[in-house]
Order: C-alpha cells, then sequence, then structure tokens
C-alpha cells in the first residue's frame, strides 16, 4: 500500500496539490476512515494474487477484472472525492502493473515494472515531443523510492540520487521525480540518436531527513545497491 502511494504521488498531486502535498499525506488520506483502509487493503490483495505465482488455479484475466469491477464498486461509494481519487488510482496501478519481483527470495527492495501510462501526465503520450517511454520501472525500499525510464529496450544513462534536506523539501521532491526521470532520460534519449542504444536515467528520492546524519551516506550506498538489485 504505501510503495503504490509513494509511487502516485506525483500524478496525485498534479490532480490535486493541495490534497496530495506529500506521500505522509496520501497515506493519512487512507487511514483517516476504516472504509479506506478496506478498499486499499483489498487492492493490495488483488495485486498480491495476480503475481503469486504459487497460486492454483492462477487469477485468470476474467476474475481478475471482475475484482477489479466490484471494487471500482466500493470506491464509488465513497464520499470523500479526494479518497475517491486517490483509490482510484491505486487500483489503476495494479492494473498498470506488468511485472514485479515481490515473490522473488532475497530481494532488497520491491520493484514493479509499469505500463508507462500510469505515471504520464501533461503532454506524454499526446505530442510527438514528449514520447511515451519503452520501460518504466519503480523500486521501493527502506528510506528511499526510485524510478528507472527508458525508451528502448537496450539503453544507457545514469543514475541520480537526491537527498532532500528536510521534509518540506522531500515531499517537493517527490512530487516532482517522475517528471525529473522523464526529462532526463528523454534527453539522453535525443543525445542517444545516433548509437543502436535508447536512452535512460534512473533517479532515487533518498528521505534522508528521517535518518540520523551519521547514517545518511551508509542508508545512500545501500539505496544504490537496493535499486540497482532490483532491476
Amino acid at each position: 500500500i504505501t510503495a503504490f502511494c509513494s509511487m502516485l504521488h506525483g500524478p496525485l498531486h498534479k490532480i490535486k496539490a493541495q490534497a496530495f502535498p506529500s506521500i505522509k499525506a496520501v497515506v493519512q488520506m487512507l487511514d483517516s476512515d476504516p472504509k479506506h483502509i478496506m478498499i486499499a487493503d483489498s487492492i493490495a490483495q488483488l495485486f498480491l494474487e495476480r503475481f503469486n505465482p504459487n497460486l492454483k488455479p492462477a487469477l485468470s484475466e476474467d476474475a481478475f477484472n471482475t475484482r477489479c469491477a466490484a471494487i471500482s464498486s466500493k470506491i464509488a461509494m465513497i464520499q470523500k472525492e479526494e479518497a475517491i481519487i486517490l483509490l482510484n488510482k491505486m487500483l489503476q496501478g495494479v492494473k498498470s502493473t506488468l511485472r514485479t519481483n515481490f515473490y522473488n527470495d532475497g530481494r532488497y527492495a520491491l520493484s514493479m515494472r509499469m505500463c508507462p501510462t500510469i505515471m504520464a501526465t501533461g503532454n506524454i503520450g499526446v505530442t510527438p515531443d514528449k514520447p511515451l517511454p519503452f520501460g518504466v520501472f519503480f523500486v521501493h525500499g527502506r528510506h528511499f523510492n526510485g524510478f528507472h525510464n527508458r525508451f528502448r529496450d537496450i539503453a544507457r544513462g545514469g543514475l541520480r540520487i537526491v537527498t532532500p534536506a528536510n521534509s518540506d523539501a522531500h515531499a517537493l521532491e517527490s512530487s516532482r521525480q517522475y517528471d525529473e526521470v522523464y526529462g532526463l532520460s528523454h534527453a539522453q534519449q535525443l543525445k542517444n540518436k545516433d548509437i543502436p542504444e535508447g536512452g535512460a536515467k534512473g533517479v532515487i528520492l533518498v528521505n534522508t531527513p528521517t535518518i540520523e546524519k551519521s547514517a545518511q551516506p551508509f542508508a545512500m550506498r545501500k539505496a544504490i545497491k537496493a535499486f540497482t538489485d532490483s532491476m
């Protein structure tokens, strides 16, 4: 649940900035009403069942769509507009998840490959100068969130790590993290126009305000290791 709240903070902030100023505010909106928590839990359970390799029989596409429709009906009965936006976005997030490492033994963080449309805002995917990327990956780990964007199956670029000084700066960076990784990867794609590899970039946002200053360098190294391992 926290992973989806973190991943979707940027798009939610663009829909209603005052209602979704930070990841903490997104999570608190779920916590504010037992009905919100119950529906969020059903969305999380649907995610787990969809990708569970040991589930016999496996969840069929028809069964998945039926469950999605039932959850959508429950969301429609909620009175708070912001909660409806959030829960519908979370359900859309499950529908847009293509792969995950959730059931991998020994993983360092939760990784999900997403359909690019889930993070597309503004003119992304609408105008020729803002094409949809080939692949979007989100990684959620201890004290960090990361995005990796690539414009071809085989792509190269760099990795940026962001370490905000305080909680307000972290909220601001979180709201625009995907915009940054998209812009950097698209610029790299333009630079790579004359070579076979496409453009790619990664951006890791470390929640440094919640970490003791002396432990921050170690936390940053662990975040990079977990992020790259989850690719």
